[in-house]
């Protein structure tokens, strides 16, 4: 991307809301707008027109009206009652009791916040921070927040203040999975997201005097800072570069392996984890096991693992022998269950 504006201005953005806007829509499409509309002087200023050179790397972007762009939607599509939405605010009543990231080393940081949609089974609003540490390691730092009944505490167990509040809003925090980083690097060196508009609309206007529209969408908006420059990109309809990564950051992960660790360590605190091996077993309805060993202080521990959900709220399961669990009275039995490997029946002996 270079820097974040190819004009160097920090821009603010607007959208507009259909009755459709629903987040149980395709992934691409499910990232709802929080930053509010432009500043009257943004609006006057209108969008950056990409000059021939520009568009040529980037023929999607050159049917566009871009003069109709510039000179009329920013005035048409912008409501100057919204124009200051605080996107911290939102990202701090999402989270409840889980503070807000520190980006303090962070060469750049983007982020999203989302409210629940009415279409799913668990209302679930999510506040996510993706960053790039010297060096180009990408972190993560996402809070669901979902609502959900919780299973009562064992009996006789004492729970600290706010348990529910936490047990509700699920985190995750580490380094941003690979195929995630890899993602957000490469839209960010994109010529066509530093070209694209920061903000469109439902009805796009085209060169040829026709009218790009789509229905049922919503509008995905990232916030992008480094330094002291911000870009907010609204992409209404997911018809640019920008949808990629507002997709990546609304559903950063961890990498596989760092969740069983992480997993691991709250079963083992003290000595080093080390991934020995792992392959995946059988499934119990969409979620696999992951059968295989640890290392855990300089000792090998054959486990379990299950990433799945229940009741709307994150599980992570970690088998390890000499314990009772929820499918069997022994690790071995349910080893036995999941992991063993399916005998293929004998091919038959040929005819004669």
């Amino acid at each position: 991307m270079g820097a974040l504006d190819s004009r160097g201005k920090t821009k603010q953005l607007c959208c507009k809301k259909g009755a459709s806007m629903r987040r149980s829509l395709p992934a691409f499409a499910m990232i709802a707008l929080l930053a509010g509309p432009p500043g009257a002087a943004e609006a006057e200023r209108g969008q950056h027109v990409p000059t021939a050179a520009e568009l040529r790397q980037c023929p999607h972007l050159a049917r566009v009206d871009w003069r109709r762009v510039s000179r009329d939607l920013a005035q048409r599509e912008r409501a100057p009652s919204a124009a200051s939405r605080d996107f911290d605010a939102e990202h701090r009543r999402i989270r409840g009791p889980w503070p807000l990231p520190d980006l303090s080393r962070a060469e750049i940081a983007i982020d999203i916040a989302i409210g629940s949609g009415e279409t799913q089974e668990y209302p679930t609003s999510t506040s996510s921070f993706v960053w790039r540490e010297p060096g180009g390691q990408w972190q993560v730092d996402r809070v669901d927040s979902i609502s959900a009944s919780l299973p009562p505490p064992p009996p006789g167990t004492v729970m600290e203040p706010g348990w529910e509040e936490r047990a509700k809003r699920p985190v995750t925090r580490g380094p941003l999975s690979p195929p995630q980083a890899a993602t957000i690097d490469r839209v960010l060196a994109d010529p066509c997201f530093a070209i694209q508009p920061d903000y469109t609309p439902f009805q796009m206007p085209l060169r040829t005097g026709q009218i790009d529209s789509c229905y049922g969408a919503i509008n995905s908006t990232v916030r992008i800072r480094r330094g002291t420059e911000t870009r907010n990109v609204s992409d209404i309809c997911s018809r640019w570069p920008s949808a990629e990564l507002a997709n990546a950051v609304m559903y950063a992960a961890l990498s596989f392996g760092t969740l069983i660790e992480q997993t691991a360590r709250t079963r083992f605190p003290d000595g080093e984890i080390r991934i020995v091996s792992m392959r995946e077993g059988r499934r119990t309805s969409i979620y696999p096991f992951y059968c295989g060993e640890l290392e855990v202080g300089g000792r090998a521990i054959p486990v379990m693992f299950q990433d799945l959900r229940s009741g709307g709220l994150p599980r992570r399961d970690l088998y390890v022998p000499g314990e009772r669990n929820r499918w069997s009275n022994s690790f071995e039995e349910t080893w036995r269950m999941f992991c063993t490997p399916v005998e293929q029946p004998a091919p038959a002996p040929p005819q004669h």
